[in-house]
């Protein structure tokens, strides 16, 4: 599952660093970050269920990872890193979503109950911003 560290190192890399925040969230597994230049939802799909994880998808893509223990490697990675045999050996691909603070975080509340705990994704705030962004993108 990612960590809060590697989840941070994707929103940043994504969404610029310098005073990034993050908010807490009711799902192990998924992160929220305010960066310099942007924000939103880093979330493993590890951490949704089958069925939530198909709702995802109507929506949005995932993105690619390979999980190596200690150290993962995507596509937005800034670093190499050395891998060793056993963490070769033990290397699991797995998938995760970024879902962008202006229109795609909708997605996290509406189709799997993930939000901050701050109280802003309120489901009425969620599904205007879906029926705003979303939909009409999937009705085009």
């Amino acid at each position: 599952m990612l960590t809060h560290s590697q989840a941070r190192s994707i929103a940043e890399a994504l969404w610029g660093t310098g005073g990034t925040n993050s908010s807490r969230t009711n799902r192990a597994g998924a992160f929220y970050f305010s960066c310099s230049g942007h924000g939103g939802f880093v979330i493993d799909a590890r951490a949704l269920t089958h069925e939530e994880y198909l709702k995802f998808r109507l929506h949005k893509d995932p993105e690619q990872a390979q999980d190596y223990g200690k150290a993962i490697m995507h596509e937005y990675r800034r670093r190499s890193f050395k891998v060793t045999p056993t963490q070769l050996a033990n290397m699991q691909d797995f998938e995760f979503f970024v879902l962008e603070e202006d229109c795609d975080w909708c997605i996290a509340p509406l189709m799997a109950g993930i939000r901050t705990l701050d109280g802003y994704m309120t489901d009425e705030a969620a599904q205007n911003t879906f029926d705003r962004w979303i939909k009409k993108d999937a009705a085009a």
